[in-house]
């Protein structure tokens, strides 16, 4: 027959990771490490590097007696026990250590979970959280950004050319020599790259116009006056043909 464990019993809890292993290595334990102290995110048994428990609590007849901080309960109290000012200070040290947490008001998951980092670092070291919290900024390592860069969808090339040719014979009556359909193209995806970049960034940005339109401003500008000759061709000879279908 087969036992089916009682969920009741079952007082293993994964531990917070613990951000001063980098520095100190693994935590040491007497004890296996299946089983923990589930508030304090240290193995049972655990010896701080200074001998002594780091949260000090005073009972009713004023004894002192000390414990470990709860990285979760202990990080919330904690934070909205503090003037506003420190706390943003505070918080603002936390996150330039890493660019993807952003400090709220103290009582967003983000900011007790940052903040619990260093109650976490403080029971480890054994010191309570305002030395802890001064020792975490100079030997925890800084996180890296996981920004992604931006994905820019640009213009396909041959589409580009299309375009810049067809542009070419209304206005000239022609097809033009083939790099400045490349050099049009290359400077065409390199306006959308940066508008993709404003994009990013937020805010106003104005948007490159449409590829006919550059193309026809870039073809004037450096034929003018074969495309006004063009032009003019153009309509003597519409007036050519509407006198000859009058005298018809």
């Amino acid at each position: 027959m087969t036992e089916i464990p009682d969920p009741l019993k079952n007082n293993t809890v994964t531990p917070k990771p613990n951000p001063a292993k980098a520095i100190q290595g693994d935590v040491p334990s007497n004890t296996a490490t299946s089983t923990s102290t589930t508030y304090a995110g240290v193995p049972q048994g655990f010896v701080p590097q200074s001998g002594q428990k780091p949260k000090a609590v005073k009972g009713p007849n004023g004894t002192v007696t000390y414990t470990y901080y709860n990285p979760d309960l202990d990080a919330n109290v904690i934070l909205q026990s503090m003037d506003p000012i420190k706390r943003k200070n505070i918080l603002n040290s936390l996150a330039k250590k890493d660019p993807n947490y952003k400090p709220g008001n103290g009582r967003s998951a983000a900011d007790i979970n940052k903040f619990g980092d260093v109650l976490l670092f403080g029971n480890v070291a054994g010191k309570p959280w305002e030395q802890a919290f001064s020792e975490y900024l100079k030997v925890v390592p800084d996180a890296t950004s996981s920004k992604k860069a931006p994905s820019i969808r640009i213009t396909s090339p041959d589409d580009l050319k299309v375009v810049f040719n067809k542009t070419a014979e209304s206005l000239l009556g022609r097809k033009i020599d083939s790099g400045l359909a490349d050099h049009f193209v290359k400077t065409y995806n390199q306006m959308e790259v940066a508008s993709g970049m404003k994009q990013d960034a937020g805010g106003t940005y104005t948007a490159e116009a449409a590829p006919g339109t550059i193309a026809e401003k870039q073809i004037k500008n450096q034929f003018g006056q074969e495309a006004q000759a063009f032009k003019a061709s153009g309509f003597a000879s519409i007036m050519d043909n509407m006198i000859k279908q009058l005298g018809s």
